[in-house]
């Protein structure tokens, strides 16, 4: 079962749309999309990992129902996130991280294991950044500049390749429209937050066990972009609690396809660092 509804959160009782779906019986998860994509980006997911994953979700700043709510700082973003983990989740949970989100999810994790330990089951990272890029600050000024609409199709070639620009699937049409429903301060301070992103070095000793997940054919984000961030651990002495897994395809957007090597590195990594905890509980407003 999805509900969709919008719970209150502190501080000032700022109202955010959350997806969730699921029952919590393996674990729950905290996801957090991608640049330009809203709650629903995880639903390929939520259908294939199956009812025993609860699995929420909500629209960061800028997105989806909070388009007017432009964010340039990442630290708003972790905000954001902190409250919904406390207003959604009664026990441990995995975050999961897209992209931008996975930058988000990180910071998210390590702020946690200062102020509540064990609070973080793990954490997955799929297709994101190990840094911020100043590419990142050009795009913020190309939103900024020549608006949205002129960076929607760059931006899905950078998604789904030139082969999938104008492919008529549902990723593809549910990518183009979240974009497109954005506004040009909401999209150009997402990128300027993302490119202040510090990296994995400083915070690595606060991390929970992570697994790093990037397909083959990512244009934006390929594997080889994903190995410093198990550098990081690496050179801190946690090998071990770090792992870089490679997907044979699915692109920057292998959340939206859901393919069945993405679904199955993600059962195998929460189940491996499994947590106990009740179903998150919120009153929804359908």
């Amino acid at each position: 079962m999805t509900a969709f509804g919008s719970i209150a959160v502190q501080p000032a009782g700022l109202r955010m749309h959350v997806v969730r779906s699921g029952k919590a019986l393996h674990g729950q998860v905290l996801a957090l999309h991608s640049l330009g994509h809203d709650a629903h980006a995880f639903d390929a997911l939520r259908e294939r990992l199956g009812d025993g994953w609860q699995i929420v979700s909500f629209d960061q700043r800028g997105h989806g129902h909070r388009t007017a709510q432009a964010c340039a700082v990442l630290d708003g973003y972790v905000d954001d996130a902190a409250a919904v983990l406390d207003a959604c989740a009664a026990g441990p949970v995995h975050l999961l991280g897209h992209s931008m989100g996975g930058a988000v999810a990180a910071l998210l994790a390590a702020r946690m294991a200062r102020a509540r330990p064990g609070r973080v089951a793990s954490l997955a990272l799929v297709s994101s950044p190990a840094a911020g890029h100043p590419a990142f600050l050009q795009r913020a000024a190309d939103a900024r500049d020549a608006g949205v609409q002129a960076g929607i199709d760059p931006t899905m070639a950078r998604w789904f390749g030139e082969a999938g620009l104008h492919a008529d699937g549902w990723p593809q049409r549910y990518a183009r429209s979240a974009l497109a429903a954005m506004q040009a301060d909401g999209l150009a301070g997402a990128w300027r937050a993302l490119a202040e992103f510090p990296g994995y070095p400083s915070i690595v000793a606060r991390l929970p066990a992570t697994v790093c997940i990037a397909a083959q054919d990512d244009l934006s984000t390929p594997p080889q972009a994903m190995q410093p961030i198990v550098d990081a651990f690496v050179q801190a002495g946690r090998g071990a609690d770090a792992a870089l897994q490679v997907l044979p395809a699915g692109g920057h957007m292998a959340p939206l396809f859901a393919a069945p090597e993405l679904v199955a590195a993600l059962r195998q990594h929460w189940l491996a660092h499994a947590a106990g905890g009740g179903i998150p509980s919120f009153t929804d407003t359908e």
